[in-house]
C-alpha cells in the first residue's frame, strides 16, 4: 500500500510526506518483525 500525507499547520507545513506500508504473506498470523 502506499500513502501521503500533505501537512497544513505546524513545523512541517507544507510538507508532502510519501511511505510505503509492507505487510508480510501471512499477517496477520505471523510473529512480530
Amino acid at each position: 500500500w502506499y500513502g501521503v500525507l500533505f501537512v497544513r499547520q505546524g513545523f512541517y507545513q507544507g510538507g508532502v510526506f510519501r511511505f510505503t506500508v509492507s505487510l508480510p504473506e501471512n499477517f496477520p498470523d505471523g510473529g512480530c518483525p
